[in-house]
């Protein structure tokens, strides 16, 4: 089987697109993966045929001010005019993502089947109606798949949801159009590039012709419980962990994990705003508690200086320095959670926006961690706190151990390969 593979997001977001593709070629099979061009040296790196599209737009969240935007910490004025600054420049940038999206289809080649995230869908489940191969979406998110413990995305979050308003939720999804000036472009791009007809709804990859009617959960049903209504037509295996190699230690990093025991913080991609104010909390909880805080800069570039209890390092494999931490700190991201939990380590949450704070909510009810902080509230004594929670908390300890051993369990993206090979096979009888 040879799959293409579009994924569009953060590296945590792109990661699970990788994981698939690994497990693709370990069964003997091929596949192409489209990320973000700034992603595409590191997706190669690890072992997986990459193609790049545009990310331009995608690269503005890192500004100041569109960290602010999602912390929350705008005035409405404010969050309207950065909100359409940005709709403005994803407009601009549009027309190159759907050029490239078609771009990478004509150069992969022959391939079975068209495996998407939900960031992009509405463009690229259409290259399986091009193609005439079946699509299946790939997703982070128990929002796509219709049930009523679950809502879409239009509700994702939010506190005032019923059984019967989520399943709701869903019917009106799939009559939402993108925004016109999407459209437009999307319309012209599938008529003048693809050659593809007209077609009601064409935007919404549930209804597309090529649509499988599958989906695959790249996430843990240990960290999100399956819904009773998905049954076979809804995959839900594990996470999916890539395999990033051997680890070198160069630096004699884990002789200092294995004689400091610290605590870990990693804030991912969508650093803080409040960069200085961030790091003087750091190191007023560490010597506060008087614990080794490890500092993973990573792409955040995220640096923290000035004590001794503190150390800065860039990134390195969460399978390999998790195992090694006393704690795990972090924004609540997808990839970031399953590590962890997998790991067997309690874990702090410091969720920025909506998504995170839906992981570390799971995190929390698992009970290897306790209630999310979110980072605009963020203070040394919250931080103090929730550490020596999750440090001498013998329920949490005991949770910690039931979450790893369960999850490491779960066959994850290998059964997703499995299950997504049957999907093709029964598709194209």
């Amino acid at each position: 089987m040879k799959a293409l593979i579009y994924a569009y997001g953060t590296r945590g977001d792109v990661e699970p697109a990788v994981a698939l593709a690994q497990a693709i070629l370990r069964d003997g099979g091929d596949a192409v993966v489209a990320v973000p061009r700034s992603l595409v040296a590191w997706v190669a790196g690890m072992g997986v045929s990459a193609t790049g599209v545009s990310d331009e737009a995608l690269q503005r969240i890192s500004s100041p001010e569109v960290r602010k935007m999602f912390e929350g910490s705008l005035t409405r004025s404010e969050h309207r005019r950065i909100a359409e600054a940005l709709m403005q420049e994803s407009v601009d940038e549009y027309g190159q993502i759907l050029s490239d999206i078609a771009r990478i289809a004509e150069e992969s080649g022959p391939v079975e089947v068209v495996v998407h995230a939900q960031g992009l869908a509405e463009a690229t489940h259409q290259i399986g109606e091009w193609l005439e191969v079946p699509t299946v979406l790939a997703t982070l998110y128990p929002n796509y798949a219709p049930s009523g413990r679950y809502p879409s995305m239009l509700l994702a979050g939010s506190r005032f949801t019923s059984r019967a308003l989520n399943r709701m939720s869903h019917s009106v999804a799939n009559l939402i159009a993108p925004p016109a000036v999407f459209r437009r472009q999307l319309r012209s791009w599938r008529s003048e590039r693809l050659g593809l007809g007209e077609r009601r709804g064409y935007w919404n990859f549930r209804d597309s012709p090529s649509s499988s009617k599958k989906i695959l959960h790249a996430f843990s049903p240990t960290l999100v419980r399956p819904a009773d209504e998905w049954g076979g037509s809804v995959s839900t295996r594990g996470f999916w962990f890539a395999e990033e190699g051997r680890y070198r230690d160069d630096d004699g990093l884990g002789e200092y994990l294995a004689s400091a025991s610290p605590i870990v913080v990693t804030l991912g991609s969508l650093r803080p705003s409040d960069e200085a104010g961030t790091d003087e909390i750091i190191r007023e909880v560490a010597e506060a508690l008087q614990v080794h805080l490890l500092v993973v800069s990573g792409t955040s570039e995220f640096v923290t200086a000035g004590s001794d209890l503190v150390r800065v390092i860039d990134n390195v494999p969460f399978s390999w320095l998790f195992p090694r931490a006393t704690a795990v700190v972090h924004a609540g991201g997808a990839g970031v959670s399953h590590h962890a939990v997998r790991a067997g380590v309690p874990q702090v949450t410091l969720p920025i926006h909506g998504e995170q704070l839906m992981w570390a909510k799971s995190l929390a009810e698992l009970g290897v961690a306790p209630a999310p902080i979110m980072m605009r509230e963020l203070t040394a004594e919250a931080l103090g706190r929730a550490l020596s929670e999750v440090l001498n908390s013998a329920g949490i300890a005991r949770s910690v151990a039931a979450g790893a051993l369960s999850m490491r369990r779960e066959d994850g993206v290998d059964g997703a390969v499995r299950d997504l090979e049957e999907w093709v096979v029964a598709h194209s009888s």
